[in-house]
């Protein structure tokens, strides 16, 4: 059985507006013979203006732009909602009231203006309203979510000395600030010169902490090898690799520079200047600090360190 399901706005009497919505209910989902659920029509009547009829994408497009544009004037940003090619669309009239546009699916139609006042728009929105939350009619309607709006567009609304208070605020105390630092005295040239030495006394220059002071414990053996496997390395060579491996015992000091060198297992030590490598032979009895390694040089040109005492 069809039915008609009638809004109107009631407040003061007034039937300026008038939406009805025909259509049958929905019994694949088991909906009574009192409900909607399938829309066939629907028509608005206005005083003034003329008849609006459509199907249902046609309510639903004036649903999510009509509400969500009286939200946006009760937040007092009036803004238009809906695009260019839009079935409907709404904004703000410069010559007061409200311009509303609605555009027919019917090709070779061109588009319906209508000015609406304050009072046209509020029994619009309450018709709306009434369709959207009867219960009888029972198909998804939906409309955009109510979100906050962003605060750039209700700074219009504070108070100017409120929208002032943080800009002066900021101004205020860099004055402040910088009449302060004006007012420090300057340091006498006596107290500059104190000062630099100070500084220089509590950061000394690199070259100055390159030994290790006295009472310091030594580095570990693992990191004094990975010290001479760098010293080696970075030591310069006249001409290409040794054509064979060569293996040196070398005298590590506690910062991990070879002081002394001896060939050992059929090295000639020819190569010794070419390498970099120290003219003085490893001692019998070596320094204490001493860590004695085996260095082997291979034809690729890298070194391999080791422990004396594993070899």
């Amino acid at each position: 059985m069809k039915q008609t399901l009638t809004y109107q706005p009631h407040s003061f009497g007034s039937h300026a507006c008038r939406l009805r919505v025909e259509g049958f209910p929905d019994v694949s989902t088991g909906q009574s013979s009192g409900a909607v659920g399938i829309i066939t029509g629907w028509s608005l009547d206005w005083v003034g203006h003329p008849q609006l009829e459509g199907r249902r994408d046609h309510l639903q497009a004036l649903l999510v732009t009509v509400l969500p544009y009286a939200r946006l004037l009760l937040s007092g940003v009036a803004r238009p909602v809906g695009g260019e090619d839009d079935a409907v669309r709404i904004a703000p009239d410069p010559q007061g009231g409200h311009h509303m546009q609605l555009r027919s699916g019917q090709p070779d139609t061109p588009p319906l203006d209508l000015h609406l006042d304050d009072a046209e728009l509020a029994d619009l929105v309450r018709v709306l309203d009434q369709c959207r939350l009867d219960p009888r009619l029972q198909l998804p309607l939906p409309v955009p979510e109510s979100r906050p709006l962003p605060a750039r567009e209700l700074r219009h609304r504070l108070p100017l000395h409120r929208r002032l208070a943080a800009p002066l605020g900021g101004l205020a105390a860099l004055a402040v600030a910088a009449g302060g630092t004006s007012l420090l005295p300057t340091p006498r040239p006596a107290e500059t010169a104190r000062q630099a030495s100070t500084s220089r006394a509590l950061n000394p220059p690199a070259s100055a902490t390159t030994a290790p002071a006295e009472g310091t414990p030594s580095p570990s053996p693992e990191a004094r090898l990975t010290q001479a496997r760098r010293w080696l390395l970075a030591r310069p060579a006249s001409t290409g690799p040794a054509p064979a491996a060569q293996v040196w015992q070398l005298a590590v000091n506690g910062r991990g520079e070879v002081v002394a060198a001896t060939p050992v297992d059929g090295n000639d030590g020819r190569d010794r200047a070419r390498l970099g490598l120290p003219a003085a032979a490893v001692p019998s009895s070596p320094a204490r600090d001493a860590l004695l390694v085996r260095g082997a040089l291979r034809p690729s040109g890298l070194w391999e360190v080791a422990p004396w005492q594993g070899w």
